[in-house]
């Protein structure tokens, strides 16, 4: 008796399979329970399709036949997820924004995934089973209703032309993606314009010391490790700056006012984005101090 038949596009035998295996997957915890009649799937490459065969009519029984329609939901939303989600989000970004270089695109991408896998920004961050486990329950839900009253479902019309609550999850994300791509291109525009007006300035230190402190701060000192009052040396440039970037960045606004030749960073945290940022801004002139032992901010051991 067929029970269902489930078709996909003409991509080759291995599509085939995998979602073969999904479906295993999904119905492999019915095996142990009693009472339920055999059924099994066969599968026809020529025609890129897997059908459901039972060997009793029970499964037209409605209880039964909900059960059936769960499972083989579970097994194509699995499928969905794991084969085809990254081909929708490349077609959502493609469709709606008009970024023509590769390498756009693929940061566009990349953003996608970390959003489907820690769960988005301003959120706790969450495992990215958890993730794709509550993608796959959207699909397998409304998978499961059509299944209620169709026999027949082909995935690719089904992901196109249904699924809407899925495609709104997607569609979503890339949003917040291109979001967060069209900031960090901001931002490194703006990096890009401090590193020109660094390299008109005219030096007027011969060394700054940025020294991480035991209160988590960065402080400026001279060659001398005398405090650098950064205001008597051109306040106007650092306002600006202040202006544009995070509070956290605004130290940056006191090197570019000191315009140093050398900048020596003192801190046991060489990996922080400060840090980073500072690197990008003032190419070849940043070193890290090698000589500061645990602790930060302990002048002392420090007179390079």
């Amino acid at each position: 008796m067929e029970l269902i038949t489930i078709g996909i596009a003409p991509e080759g035998e291995q599509a085939v399979w995998k979602l073969s295996r999904c479906l295993s997957e999904a119905f492999a915890p019915l095996t142990m329970e009693p009472g339920l009649p055999s059924l099994h799937w066969d599968i026809d490459t020529d025609r890129m399709e897997v059908v459901c065969h039972a060997s009793a009519l029970t499964y037209s029984a409605h209880e039964h036949r909900a059960m059936l329609c769960r499972r083989t939901a579970l097994g194509i939303a699995d499928y969905i997820v794991s084969e085809l989600e990254a081909g929708v989000l490349r077609g959502l970004i493609s469709r709606h924004y008009s970024y023509e270089e590769p390498s756009d695109r693929q940061k566009i991408e990349g953003y996608c995934w970390q959003l489907l896998y820690d769960g988005g920004s301003g959120e706790a961050p969450k495992s990215g089973e958890q993730e794709r486990e509550k993608r796959k329950q959207v699909v397998a839900k409304e998978t499961e209703d059509y299944l209620m009253t169709h026999g027949k479902l082909h995935i690719h019309g089904f992901l196109t032309f249904r699924l809407s609550d899925y495609r709104a999850v997607l569609r979503e994300i890339v949003q917040y993606a291109v979001d967060e791509f069209v900031m960090e291109k901001q931002y490194q525009d703006f990096l890009a314009l401090l590193r020109y007006f660094v390299s008109l300035q005219e030096i007027r230190l011969p060394l700054v010391h940025l020294v991480h402190e035991e209160d988590a701060r960065f402080r400026l000192y001279d060659a001398e490790f005398e405090p650098l009052d950064t205001l008597s040396a051109d306040r106007s440039v650092a306002e600006m700056l202040e202006s544009e970037m995070q509070a956290d960045d605004r130290i940056v606004s006191g090197l570019i006012a000191s315009s140093p030749r050398r900048i020596l960073i003192h801190t046991t945290e060489p990996q922080l984005q400060v840090i980073a940022t500072i690197e990008s801004i003032f190419q070849g002139k940043v070193e890290i101090c090698g000589n500061c032992r645990a602790g930060a901010g302990r002048l002392g051991d420090c007179q390079s």
